[in-house]
């Protein structure tokens, strides 16, 4: 490999590892808003809880939560996973800075693209908001 294109594969690396390092920092950034934004939700949640009554509203909001759960699951899992696949192009590329082809670190900056356009595509979802409380009941005067 002559000197100007060793210096080319340098300068696609140095990109490349740049690249690497905005996606992880902005799937980090991500992770933290749905986990923030979920911890409010929570917080919403209880607090319109604990002024109910005991009513079919209660159902609702304990089948409403049950489902929270579930979601909650379903986001941490995806956090979890989330995590797992940047460290894991974090190791390809690393990988590849140590011997890769043209063709190997292309594909690992699609990979890359890839990720960092799924990641864009989560944080700009707009977040569902907590049900409005309900009016109390008029009480009856004698």
């Amino acid at each position: 490999m002559t000197e100007k294109n060793a210096n080319v594969f340098n300068d696609f690396v140095n990109q490349a590892q740049t690249r690497i390092s905005a996606v992880e920092a902005d799937a980090r950034k991500a992770v933290a808003e749905v986990v923030e934004r979920g911890e409010k939700a929570r917080k919403d949640l209880e607090a319109l809880l604990g002024k109910l009554e005991h009513t079919e509203s209660v159902k609702k909001a304990q089948e409403f939560w049950g489902r929270r759960t579930e979601l909650g699951d379903k986001a941490e899992q995806f956090r979890a996973d989330a995590i797992k696949r940047l460290d894991a192009v974090t190791q390809r590329a690393l990988a590849a800075l140590t011997g890769a082809t043209r063709e190997q670190v292309e594909a690992l900056v699609k990979e890359i693209e890839r990720l960092a356009g799924s990641i864009e595509k989560m944080v700009k979802r707009p977040t569902t908001e907590a049900p409005a409380e309900t009016p109390a009941e008029p009480t009856a005067q004698a």
